[in-house]
């Protein structure tokens, strides 16, 4: 911990002594060194190589998580390589990031658009700021039902636009919405009573047995039932 003092230096006496000849190498504590940008100080106790101390004996570069063996668990994304750490040794919180969930922090801003709903923010991204495909879920608003299926448009389309379908966007026509027949006003044969508004029906329109709980007596029942069906049938082929 000490170096000569030069050759020309005179010893306080005849005999020269340790203090006279050897000078105490520096310490960081007690040096003028600044470290610069990625470095972080030593200990003030840190002896120099020298008595007057320098930069790499006072300053100790930062770690970076490229080299760094931090491991990031599930749910969190690894910062570049090139990252530095807040010290020589790197943490969890200076290499690693949470990813991103739908609807939270800086994806809560997500532009969805009309005819999409975002994910709840229990999902989670593949990053930290997510995408729209993660986070923006289709729905039926993106398929046109036929004439008399009542259109589901909240419902999701799990896999984007093109798997909403009929069988997941529409419902089925009922008595009460797909009935284009007067099941009371027929005379020979009519309903006895007519089912409930919400019974569905086999297509649209509604069959006149779709809706029809039974029949009232009269002249002839088979003919009222056969007149009533083959009217039936020829609104449904004029409604086709």
């Amino acid at each position: 911990g000490y170096a000569s003092r030069p050759g020309s230096t005179m010893c306080s006496g005849v005999t020269c002594t340790h203090s006279d000849c050897c000078q105490a190498f520096g310490a960081c504590g007690n040096s003028t060194v600044s470290c610069s940008a990625g470095y972080v100080t030593k200990s003030g106790s840190t002896t120099c190589s020298g008595v007057t101390c320098v930069h790499s004996d006072c300053c100790q570069a930062l770690g970076t998580c490229g080299s760094s063996s931090v491991s990031c668990g599930a749910g969190f994304v690894r910062n570049p390589a090139s990252t530095l750490c807040s010290g020589v040794s790197c943490t969890l919180g200076d290499c690693c990031q949470a990813v991103g969930r739908c609807g939270s922090g800086v994806n809560a801003m997500l532009p969805c658009g009309w005819a999409y709903v975002m994910r709840t923010n229990a999902t989670m991204c593949a990053a930290v700021n997510c995408t729209l495909a993660e986070c923006c879920q289709a729905t039926c608003v993106f398929f046109g039902c036929p004439t008399g299926y009542p259109a589901k448009n909240s419902t999701l389309c799990p896999g984007g636009p093109e798997t909403c379908s009929k069988s997941l966007c529409c419902a089925n026509p009922t008595c009460g919405t797909g009935s284009s027949l007067n099941y009371n006003g027929w005379g020979i044969g009519t309903c006895r009573a007519q089912k409930p508004a919400d019974t569905p029906c086999s297509a649209y329109p509604c069959e006149y047995l779709d809706c029809c709980a039974g029949f009232r007596g009269g002249p002839s029942l088979l003919l009222g039932l056969l007149l009533t069906l083959a009217l039936s049938g020829l609104l449904t082929r004029d409604a086709a």
